[in-house]
């Protein structure tokens, strides 16, 4: 069997031993399916779940495979997260007919180990591993590794920026100090300056916290489930669903909402947005859910696209969506 199957496989297993109260039975279903070797479920669910997103990445597995794994299974959603993007990214390359070049294919398996922020020494020979499967030479892939390390890096403050604006009481209107105060608070104590926290909200996190420049605030976005969202339509194997909502005016015209484990995404448009003044929007819309879908694109690769290759996805999305009603 492949590694779709065996785990599927395992899965049941997992669940019917499980459901038994009685701890010799139990064991002895494990057993048997370990071939009267016993070993540590966890450890092998984890090993099974890790094998199979390194198979993702690799190319070796398609989204098809793993579309096979029932949604109930606890390792979907885990798998799904970590290789949604590249499946996004392999169905824009073969719109471009490209190929992905093998140093972003690296990288992809590079930022998948360095997820926690570093790396085991088991990892790192699983990268050498790769890295000579790949035909890439010592300085390329020491220079990838080190990219990406420096990226997770620079993320760290970012990430820890935004759990403190999720927990804020009121984060539909904050300020910068606000957040400047809880890093110095006690519970993180956070070696920031007051200009490195402005910066992280109005560069680093721009896309999910807007600015508003009249009132020096900022404000967490968020799907306003008040409002009514369109119903999904698929491009490529994403469902996409759009909602229409006031945020700043300074704002991007369109903000993505990806859901990476349910291969989803929700396009919010922002009808206060600068962009839309003497606009209407309804009479414009098509035009503006391909733009929302050109940016979630865009913003799940690894691969250099060119000027004419933006052209070449605008014209694949209106060839797909162009007998839908928006």
């Amino acid at each position: 069997m492949g590694l779709i199957q065996d785990y599927i496989a395992f899965e049941k297993m997992r669940s019917k031993a499980f459901s038994i109260h009685d701890t010799d039975k139990r064991k002895q279903i494990i057993s048997d399916f370990f071939d009267g070797n016993l070993t540590n479920i966890n450890d092998y669910q984890k090993n099974q779940i890790n094998e199979i997103i390194k198979s993702c990445l690799r190319n070796e597995i398609s989204i098809q495979q793993i579309e096979q794994i029932p949604w109930n299974f606890p390792g979907r959603d885990q798998i799904m997260s970590k290789v949604s993007d590249h499946f996004v990214e392999q169905e824009t390359l073969r719109i471009l007919n490209k190929t992905q070049k093998k140093e972003d294919l690296f990288r992809r398996i590079c930022e998948n180990l360095f997820e926690d922020g570093f790396l085991l020494e088991s990892e790192k020979s699983e990268l050498d591993l790769e890295a000579n499967i790949l035909e890439i030479d010592e300085e390329n892939k020491n220079k990838i590794i080190e990219q990406v390390r420096n990226d997770k890096e620079l993320a760290k403050p970012k990430d820890v920026i935004l759990e403190i604006v999720s927990g804020l009481k009121n984060n539909d209107n904050f300020t910068s100090s606000e957040v400047y105060s809880v890093c110095k608070s006690q519970k993180y104590n956070l070696d920031f300056e007051k200009n490195d926290v402005e910066n992280i909200l109005k560069q680093k996190l721009k896309s999910i916290i807007s600015y508003n420049s009249e009132k020096d605030s900022f404000s967490l976005i968020k799907l306003d489930h008040s409002i009514e969202e369109s119903e999904s339509f698929e491009y490529g194997r994403t469902e996409y669903t759009y909602q229409i909502n006031k945020l700043d005016p300074d704002h991007r015209y369109i903000t993505t909402d990806p859901y990476p484990s349910k291969n989803k995404c929700v396009l919010i448009i922002n009808s206060s947005s600068h962009y839309f003044e003497g606009v209407n929007i309804k009479e414009n819309l098509r035009g503006l859910i391909y733009d929302g879908i050109l940016i979630h694109r865009m913003q799940k690769r690894t691969s250099t696209i060119e000027d004419g290759d933006i052209t070449s996805i605008k014209t694949d999305i209106h060839k797909k969506l162009k007998n839908n009603k928006f």
